[in-house]
C-alpha cells in the first residue's frame, strides 16, 4: 500500500541536523563557524546569531569574515525582543527565498540563557525566582523551534560544565560533564540535538602539519571523553578534525571508516 508522504528510514534523507558543540574557554569555539565556508557547496556561508558579540570579533581578528547578527545591536527594548526581531528577519528573508547560507550558528546558548535570566531578574514583577527559569525555558524553546522551521542545519555553541565528584550517602559519585547552560533548556537541547561534541585543543609538535597558526591541534570528541558526555545518533570518527562541514556531512550522508573518500574529517 502506498500512502502519500510515507517514507522508509533507509531511503529518507536526514533532516537538517542540530549539533551542540561544548568547549572550555579560549579553545576557538566561535571561530569554528569559519569551517562552514563553502559547505555544503561553493559559495555557501554560515550565518551567526552572535549572542556573545566577542565571538565574531575573534574571527575578524584572524582574518575571517562571518555573516552575523549581533543581537545586542538589534531593535527591541529587551534582549528577548531583540532575539525575536532577528528570527523574524530570518523567517522573512530565508524561507522560500534564494540565499547563500548553508547553516546557522548560535553563539552561544550559555550566554543566551544567562542574559534572559538576568533580564527576568531585573524586570519581572513575579516575586517567585523559580518562575524566571520557566520564562527562559519558554524563550529558548521558541528560538529552537523557529530556527528548526527554517530548514537549515543549526550549530549550538555552549560552554563546558566540567565533570564533578560528589559524595552521596558516603559514596563518591561522578557527575558527567556536559553543556553549561542555565535552567532546564540544557536537558531539552541535549536531548533533541543529533550530536553533542566537545571541541578540544592540544599543543602540537613543531613539525606537525595539522597544527594551526597558534601552535595547537584542535579536534572534536564525538564519544565520552574524560568524564564528559559526548554522543551522536550517527557514526562519526572519534576524534575528528575540528571541522563543522565534515561533521554535518557525516551526519547527513553517513560515515564509513573503510571508505577513503570519508577520511577528510578523520583525525
Amino acid at each position: 500500500m502506498t500512502i502519500p508522504g510515507l517514507v522508509y528510514s533507509d531511503t529518507a534523507p536526514t533532516d537538517a541536523p542540530h549539533v551542540l558543540v561544548i568547549a572550555r574557554e579560549k579553545t576557538g569555539k566561535s571561530t569554528l563557524a569559519t569551517t562552514l565556508e563553502d559547505w555544503p557547496g561553493p559559495g555557501k556561508k554560515p550565518l551567526v546569531l552572535a549572542i556573545d558579540p566577542s565571538g565574531v570579533d575573534s574571527a575578524r581578528r584572524i582574518g575571517k569574515s562571518l555573516a552575523h547578527f549581533k543581537v545586542r545591536d538589534e531593535p527591541g527594548e529587551t534582549f528577548k525582543a531583540k532575539i525575536r526581531n532577528v528570527v523574524e528577519k530570518l523567517e522573512t528573508y530565508l524561507v522560500g527565498k534564494e540565499h547563500n547560507f548553508g547553516a546557522i550558528v548560535v553563539d552561544d546558548a550559555s550566554t543566551l540563557a544567562d542574559r534572559l535570566f538576568d533580564e527576568e531578574q531585573r524586570y519581572s514583577s513575579n516575586p517567585n525566582p523559580k518562575a524566571h527559569y520557566g520564562e527562559i525555558l519558554n524563550a529558548c524553546s521558541s528560538l529552537y523551534f523557529r530556527l528548526t522551521d527554517l530548514g537549515l542545519p543549526i550549530i549550538w555553541i555552549a560552554w563546558l560544565r566540567e565533570p564533578e565528584k560528589v559524595t552521596e550517602k558516603g559514596t563518591s559519585v561522578l557527575i558527567p560533564g556536559g553543556p553549561h547552560i542555565l535552567g532546564s533548556f540544557r536537558e531539552k537541547l541535549a536531548g533533541r540535538v543529533h550530536a553533542i561534541v566537545m571541541l578540544d585543543k592540544v599543543i602540537a609538535r613543531p613539525d606537525d602539519p595539522r597544527a594551526s597558526s597558534d601552535g595547537f591541534i584542535r579536534k572534536l570528541h564525538t564519544r565520552p571523553f574524560r568524564g564528559i558526555n559526548c554522543e551522536s545518533r550517527y557514526a562519526l570518527p572519534n576524534p575528528m578534525k575540528a571541522h563543522l562541514g565534515w561533521l554535518l556531512h557525516y551526519i547527513q550522508n553517513g560515515y564509513d571508516p573503510q571508505d577513503p573518500h570519508d577520511q577528510g574529517g578523520a583525525l
